[in-house]
C-alpha cells in the first residue's frame, strides 16, 4: 500500500514514500537533530518528487533542501477517509513497508501540520506507551 513517512534514525532525518511503483527515500545528511535543540522539518511530496529541509531554530544557517524522485509511473498517493495517520510511531499491529526502518520516536514534537492545516497532537484516537509531553 501507498505510504508517506518521516523518520529519524541515529539523529538524521529521512523522508520516505511509495506511490505504488516502489519506495523512495531522501535523507538529510547535513544536520544532526538529536542535540537537544528545536528544529523545523519541512517535508513535501509533489508527484514523484519528495523534498526535505531542516533548520535549527535560532540559527542563522539557512536550510539546503534535498530532493529525490520515486521510480515507476505512479505519481499520486492513494488516501481516503479511512486512511490512518500515525505520529510518533507505528502501532505494533500495523504492517509496515520494509523501507521504513524506525517504528517509534523518542524526542519532543512541538507541532505538526498536514497540507497547511495544524494537526492536534493531543486529539488522538489511540495511544501506545506513555507520553507526558515535552514540558511536563
Amino acid at each position: 500500500p501507498d505510504f508517506l513517512a518521516v523518520e529519524m534514525r541515529r539523529g538524521k532525518v529521512a523522508l520516505l514514500w511509495d506511490l505504488g511503483s516502489g519506495s523512495a527515500r531522501v535523507e538529510y545528511p547535513d544536520l544532526q537533530i538529536d542535540n537537544n535543540k528545536w528544529h523545523r522539518i519541512h517535508a513535501t511530496r509533489f508527484g514523484k518528487t519528495g523534498t526535505l529541509s531542516i533548520e535549527e531554530m535560532n540559527s542563522n544557517q539557512k536550510p539546503s533542501p534535498k530532493s529525490g524522485t520515486s521510480l515507476g509511473t505512479a505519481s499520486i498517493l492513494d488516501v481516503n477517509k479511512s486512511t490512518l495517520m500515525f505520529i510518533g510511531g507505528l502501532g505494533g499491529q500495523i504492517k509496515k513497508s520494509p523501507a521504513v526502518k524506525v517504528t517509534h520516536f523518542k524526542g519532543c514534537l512541538g507541532e505538526a501540520s498536514l497540507n497547511g492545516k495544524s494537526v492536534g497532537l493531543w486529539n488522538y484516537v489511540e495511544r501506545e506507551g506513555k507520553c507526558n509531553g515535552c514540558f511536563g
